[in-house]
């Protein structure tokens, strides 16, 4: 009983840590998209007079 405690201690930490470095992937993956789809748009599209 005690091991199975521990044991669902430390999944949940190493899940509460999966999801927090999926997050930041996430988030460093769309802040690099916005870059990238703001530089194409600013290429592609005719500058505003």
């Amino acid at each position: 009983m005690l091991v199975a405690f521990l044991w669902r201690g430390a999944r949940r930490r190493h899940i509460m840590e999966t999801s927090h470095h999926f997050a930041r992937l996430t988030m460093k993956r769309t802040l690099s998209n916005l870059l990238v789809g703001a530089t194409a748009a600013r290429a592609w599209l005719p500058a505003p007079a």
